[in-house]
Formats: C-alpha cells, sequence, structure tokens
C-alpha cells in the first residue's frame, strides 16, 4: 500500500514538472519574439469541417478583430506572458474556456485566451501537435495589456 502511495505521489509530480518545463519553454520562446499578433476571437471553437474557408481561424477560433500592437506593447506583452506571478499552479480550474483573445509570438508559440470566471491560456508551440493548458491567476498583468489594445 505506501509502495502505491509513493508511485501515485511520483507520478502527480512528474505531471506537473511536464507542465512546468512545457511552461517554461513556451516562455524562453515568447522572450526570444520580435514580432507579435493580437486578435480577437469567437467564444468558443469551431471544428474544422464547420470552418469557413472565407474567414480566419486560430486553433480552430475563428478571429473576429485584429488589434495594433507597438513596440511598447510587445514589451509589456512580453513581460506578463513569462511573469510566474500570473500563472496559477496552486489551484486546478474547473469552468468553460470561453475565448476572447489570441496572441501569436513569431509565429513559433499560439495562444487562445479565456476570459471566463476563471481565466486561462491554451497554448501551442509550432511544430508540435499539443495543445497545453495554464490556468492564469485571478488578477494577472496579461489581461491588463490586451484590454489596453484598442481594434483597428
Amino acid at each position: 500500500m505506501a509502495m502505491k502511495k509513493i508511485l501515485f505521489i511520483f507520478l502527480i509530480l512528474s505531471i506537473g514538472l511536464m507542465g512546468c518545463e512545457e511552461l517554461n519553454t513556451i516562455k524562453r520562446k515568447i522572450n526570444r519574439a520580435h514580432n507579435v499578433s493580437v486578435y480577437a476571437v469567437a467564444i468558443s471553437p469551431t471544428a474544422p469541417e464547420a470552418q469557413d474557408s472565407l474567414k480566419q481561424y486560430i486553433l480552430d477560433f475563428e478571429i473576429t478583430d485584429t488589434l495594433p500592437v507597438n513596440d511598447t506593447d510587445l514589451a509589456a506583452l512580453k513581460k506578463a506572458f513569462v511573469n510566474e506571478d500570473n500563472y496559477d499552479s496552486l489551484h486546478i480550474k474547473r469552468c468553460p474556456f470561453i475565448g476572447s483573445y489570441a496572441v501569436t509570438f513569431d509565429d513559433k508559440v499560439t495562444a487562445i485566451l479565456s476570459k471566463s470566471s476563471c481565466a486561462k491560456i491554451k497554448a501551442k508551440i509550432t511544430k508540435k501537435d499539443t495543445l497545453y493548458a495554464f490556468d492564469l491567476s485571478s488578477d494577472n498583468d496579461i489581461y491588463k495589456v490586451l484590454d489596453s489594445l484598442q481594434p483597428k
């Protein structure tokens, strides 16, 4: 019985460390980015077979608007995305993912953000098939920067 508990604890820690390693990889790619694009997106994804060829999608979320990003915004977004305080690794949030923004960094990292009752990010590293999910702290700087951007 003690061995089962030890294996279970090891499994939980391993899963947690894998998430941390992927988040660190994403942060490194974001830190090196020279270009960023920010979009407002639909609240829910569209199945690939139902997507309209005349519309643009990011990770199956329809782009509804493009938001301008200047050099100051780029620096603020990079700083916010790599700041550990903006992520909540202590709580697993169980709430619907409601799309609000999409952000691409040098076409290497794509993130969809949910601003529902509990903020979350789904991120994908280009050339990898895995979509990673991270919970955000309730008072995070990422949304402060994104909310300050105005549509073109």
